[in-house]
């Protein structure tokens, strides 16, 4: 599971919003994963960071997130 500071890092990093855009919504929704993926969504049209992951892993740097790679090679393997 995805922690709420890589979270909200991936998004001020990777430009889906400002930080003073993050601060104001966790400020609003509460300091967690739930408030970020409703700025991801909303931006992106991705729910999440593994949705985004999924659909656009070259558009994003996902490397401060840690599991998403485990994740994909997992993948890989089993669709044969």
């Amino acid at each position: 599971m995805i922690e709420t500071n890589q979270a909200y890092s991936f998004i001020i990093d990777n430009g889906i919003c400002t930080q003073d855009e993050a601060d104001l919504v966790t400020s609003i929704n509460g300091y967690n994963v739930e408030a970020i993926n409703d700025i991801i969504y909303c931006r992106t049209g991705y729910h999440d960071i593994e949705q985004l992951h999924d659909c656009e892993p070259n558009g994003f740097d996902f490397s401060m997130v840690d599991g998403l790679d485990d994740e994909e090679d997992d993948d890989e393997g089993g669709n044969e």
